[in-house]
C-alpha cells in the first residue's frame, strides 16, 4: 500500500514523525560534536546536512498538505505570516535575553557548549526553519491565486533554487569548486524577482480589504526585517557571501542561507504587495463595478436556465439592470408580443420613474423605430439634445437603449438612463449589450416555455375533442333493402366539425344528414354535439328533411358563438316509393350519377344553419325529390374532399371527384367509395389532409334486390 493511498491524516502524522526522527539525529550528531568533542568527520557532517534538508522538507509538505485542506483569502493569509513571524521573532529575542543575562541587543551570544546550549541552538534553527517553510507555504498561496501553468513552474523553480542552494554549500564542504555556492545564491535572486511581481490576487480586492492589506503588509515587512536583521547582522560582508549569525550557522550552515534567501522573498514580497496595494486603491471602485456586472450577468444567466414565468421576468431583469447602474438611476423595458398583435413594444417593466413621466418626456415611438432598423446599441450621452427628449430639466442626462434580438428579430428594447452628461462609456455599452442579448435569450426561452405548455394543453383538449366526436358519429350504418351505403371520416392535423348521422325513422323511411361546422376545435365539436342532439330528438318523430333544419337553426341560433355557422344537407330515403329528398343548407353540392353515368350536381339549396332566422331560411330551402332508378349513386362529402392539395398546391376540385366517380359507378358503395379515396390520395400524395374529410357513397340496387354493406 503506497503512502499516498493512506488517509490524510495518517499521511500527516507520517511526515511529522518523519521529521521529527531526522531532527532527533541532527541534534544527537551535534551534542556528540559540541558537548562530547568527537570528531567531525566530513561524511558524517554531509549526512547531517541532508539530514537537516530532509527534515525541513518534510515540515514545509506537512505544512503545505496542512492549508491546502483549509484555504484562506489573501488577507487572512497575511495577517497569519505576519503574526507566526512575529512569535518566531519574540521567541527568539526571549532566548537571547535569557542566555545574555542583561539586555538583548539582537546579537545573540553563542551559549555554552552544554546540552543546553545545543538544545537551544538546535530549538532556534527548528524554529526558524519552521518559520521559513511557513512563510514559503503562505507565499505560495498568494503568488499561484488564480494560477496558470507558467506560474506554477515559476513557483517550482524558485523552490528547486532554495533547494540548489542548501545542496551547493554542502558541495563545497565535499569537493570545493569555486563561486559554486555564489552561482546558486545569482540563480535563486532570479527566480525570486520572478515570483514577488505575481499579485493577480490585488486587483480582486475591494476598497476596504485593500487597506486592510497595506496595513498588513507593512506590519509584516517590519517584521521580516527583524528577523532578517537577526539572521543576518549587519557586520562583516564580503562580495556575495556575508559572514551569517553563527547563533543558527553553527546548526546548520546550508539552512541559515536558504532562511536568509527565504526572507530576502519574504521581505520583497512585502514591499512589492504594499506598492501594487497603493496603486490599486483608485482604481477598487471600477474593479468593484465590474464585479457587479459579472455577478449581475451570472444571476441573469441562471435566469435564463430557471425562470419561465414570461410575466414575472421583466422585473427580475431590471433588479439585475440596477446592479449595473446603481440604485438612483432609471430603467425600463419593453416588450412586443405578436400572440396579442402588439408589434410595436409595450412597457413590460421600469424602476426610478413612472409611466406618466416616461410618456411625457421620451419619445418610445421614435426610439422603437430606430432601433428596429439599426439593431445595434444607442447611446446618447446627451440626452436633452436629443429632440425624442422632452424633460423639463436634466432628469434624463444620458439614455442607453439595447435592442433585445433573438432568432433574427427584435423583440423588445431595454433602456437604462442616467442624470448626469456622459454617464456612458465604451465599456458600459458592450456590458449593457452583452446584458441585453442574456436578456433577449431569457425572455424568448420563456416565451418558448409558455408556447410549449400551451401546445400540450391544447393537444390533451383536441385528444378530448377528438374522443368527443369520434363517439358523435355513428357506430354502424343501416342496413337498407334495395341499396349498398358505405360512410367514412377521415381526421385531418386538428379537430373539425364534420358531422354525418343516419337514423332509420320507420319501416321503409331513412333520415340521414351530413354537416360541417365552421372553425375546429373543441368549440366545433361541442356545435357537433348540439347538431347531433337535435337531429336524434327529431329525426323519429318528424323525419322530414327541412322540419329538421329549420328546428336544428333554432336551436343552435340560442346558443351559438359569433361567425359560427353549420351547413348540411339533409336527407329522406323512402323504399317504399323509391323517392330520395334532400335539402342543401349551404352545403358542398351533392352528386348523382345514373348507370348511363350522367352526372348532376345538386346545388339547389339555401343558407348556411345560423346565419339567419328560421322564418328567412326557410324561404331560402328548395328541396329536391328524385325517383330512384337501379345504378343510381349519390356521394354527399365536406369541403376537405374538394379543398385537398397537392405538393403543387393544387386543389382536388369537383372536376377530378367527377371523373373518378363516373370510373367506378358500377361498383357497389363499398367499392366506389374505396376507388375515390385511392384516387384522391393519389392525388395528394405523402400530404396529410388540411381539413377533416367525409364521404359518403349511397347506391340504390332496386326495390327487388337484397345488398350488404
Amino acid at each position: 500500500m503506497g503512502f499516498r493511498s493512506l488517509s490524510p491524516r495518517t499521511q500527516q502524522i507520517v511526515l511529522g514523525l518523519s521529521a521529527g526522527v531526522l531532527f532527533a539525529c541532527t541534534v544527537v550528531h551535534h551534542i556528540h560534536l559540541e558537548v562530547w568533542g568527537g570528531w567531525n568527520v566530513r561524511w558524517r557532517e554531509v549526512l547531517t546536512e541532508l539530514a537537516v534538508a530532509a527534515t525541513f522538507g518534510l515540515v514545509y509538505q506537512l505544512l503545505s498538505d496542512h492549508f491546502q485542506q483549509r484555504k484562506s483569502g489573501p488577507i487572512r493569509a497575511l495577517w497569519s505570516l505576519s503574526l507566526v513571524m512575529l512569535g518566531i521573532v519574540f521567541l527568539s529575542a526571549l532566548f537571547g535575553l535569557h542566555y545574555e543575562k542583561g539586555m538583548w541587543f539582537f546579537t545573540h551570544k553563542i551559549p555554552d557548549r552544554t546540552i543546553p546550549g545545543v538544545l537551544v541552538i538546535c530549538g532556534m534553527a527548528f524554529l526558524q526553519g519552521t518559520g521559513g517553510a511557513f512563510l514559503l507555504v503562505q507565499l505560495r498561496e498568494l503568488v499561484l491565486f488564480k494560477r496558470t501553468a507558467v506560474t506554477v513552474r515559476n513557483w517550482y523553480m524558485l523552490l528547486w533554487s532554495l533547494a540548489g542552494t542548501f545542496g551547493a554549500v554542502v558541495l563545497v564542504k565535499l569537493i570545493p569548486i569555486p563561486y559554486v555556492v555564489e552561482f546558486a545564491i545569482v540563480f535563486a535572486g532570479a527566480t525570486i524577482i520572478i515570483n514577488v511581481f505575481r499579485l493577480s490576487w490585488v486587483a480582486y480586492l475591494p476598497f476596504r480589504q485593500k487597506l486592510i492589506g497595506l496595513v498588513v503588509s507593512l506590519i509584516m515587512l517590519l517584521v521580516l526585517f527583524a528577523a532578517f536583521s537577526e539572521a543576518v547582522p549587519m557586520r562583516k560582508w564580503s562580495f556575495i557571501i556575508w559572514e551569517a549569525d553563527p547563533f543558527v550557522a553553527q546548526y546548520s550552515f546550508a539552512l541559515n542561507l536558504t532562511l536568509t534567501l527565504t526572507l530576502i522573498l519574504g521581505i520583497l514580497y512585502s514591499v512589492t504587495t504594499l506598492l501594487s496595494l497603493i496603486f490599486h486603491l483608485p482604481t477598487s471602485g471600477d474593479f468593484q463595478r465590474k464585479t457587479d456586472d459579472l455577478a449581475a450577468m451570472r444571476a441573469l444567466t441562471q435566469m435564463v436556465g430557471q425562470v419561465f414565468d414570461a410575466q414575472h421576468l421583466p422585473n427580475l431583469v431590471l433588479e439585475s439592470v440596477r446592479q449595473f447602474v446603481g440604485e438612483e438611476q432609471m430603467a425600463w423595458l419593453a416588450l412586443s408580443d405578436a400572440r396579442t398583435g402588439t408589434l410595436r413594444p409595450q412597457v413590460a417593466a421600469m424602476t426610478g420613474i413612472s409611466e406618466s413621466q416616461l410618456t411625457q418626456w421620451v419619445d418610445s415611438e421614435a426610439f422603437y423605430a430606430e432601433l428596429q432598423a439599426r439593431r445595434e446599441p444607442l447611446i446618447l450621452n446627451h440626452a436633452v439634445r436629443d429632440h425624442r427628449i422632452h424633460t423639463p430639466g436634466y432628469e434624463i442626462g444620458s439614455l442607453a437603449m439595447m435592442p433585445l434580438v433573438t432568432r433574427n428579430e427584435v423583440i423588445g428594447a431595454l433602456f437604462v438612463g442616467k442624470t448626469l452628461a456622459d454617464g456612458f462609456d465604451e465599456d458600459d455599452a458592450k456590458s449593457l449589450g452583452a446584458f441585453a442579448d442574456q436578456v433577449a435569450l431569457a425572455i424568448d426561452n420563456a416565451r418558448l416555455f409558455e408556447e410549449r405548455i400551451e401546445k400540450e394543453r391544447l393537444g390533451r383538449e383536441l385528444a378530448i375533442a377528438r374522443e368527443v366526436q369520434k363517439r358523435l358519429l355513428p357506430d354502424k350504418l343501416p342496413e337498407i333493402p334495395g341499396a349498398s351505403l358505405f360512410a367514412s371520416y377521415e381526421f385531418a392535423h386538428e379537430v373539425g366539425g364534420d358531422y354525418f348521422d343516419f337514423v332509420q325513422a320507420d319501416v321503409n323511411r331513412y333520415s340521414f344528414i351530413i354537416g360541417d361546422v365552421s372553425g375546429k376545435g373543441t368549440s366545433a365539436a361541442f356545435y357537433m354535439a348540439a347538431l347531433k342532439g337535435t337531429y336524434h330528438a327529431l329525426a323519429r318523430s318528424d323525419a322530414d328533411p327541412q322540419t329538421l333544419l329549420l328546428k336544428a337553426n333554432e336551436a343552435l341560433s340560442v346558443q351559438k358563438e359569433k361567425n359560427i355557422f353549420i351547413t348540411a344537407i339533409a336527407g329522406l330515403l323512402d323504399t317504399s316509393t323509391e323517392t330520395l329528398t334532400m335539402i342543401r343548407a349551404g352545403h358542398s353540392p351533392a352528386i348523382h350519377i345514373d348507370l348511363h353515368g350522367h352526372v348532376r350536381h345538386l346545388r339547389e339549396g339555401g343558407l348556411g344553419l345560423g346565419l339567419t332566422n328560421s322564418k328567412i331560411l326557410a324561404k331560402t330551402f328548395v328541396p329536391i325529390t328524385l325517383p330512384l332508378r337501379p345504378g343510381d349513386v349519390f356521394v354527399l362529402y365536406t369541403d376537405g374532399v374538394i379543398e385537398s392539395r397537392n405538393a403543387m398546391g393544387a386543389s382536388y376540385g369537383y372536376e377530378r371527384l367527377t371523373e373518378a366517380l363516373k370510373k367506378c359507378r358500377q361498383e357497389d358503395a363499398r367499392g366506389i367509395h374505396a376507388a375515390l379515396l385511392a384516387d384522391l390520395n393519389r392525388f395528394t400524395g405523402d400530404l396529410r389532409y388540411f381539413d377533416d374529410l367525409t364521404l359518403i357513397v349511397l347506391k340504390w340496387h332496386g326495390k327487388s334486390v337484397r345488398t350488404h354493406m
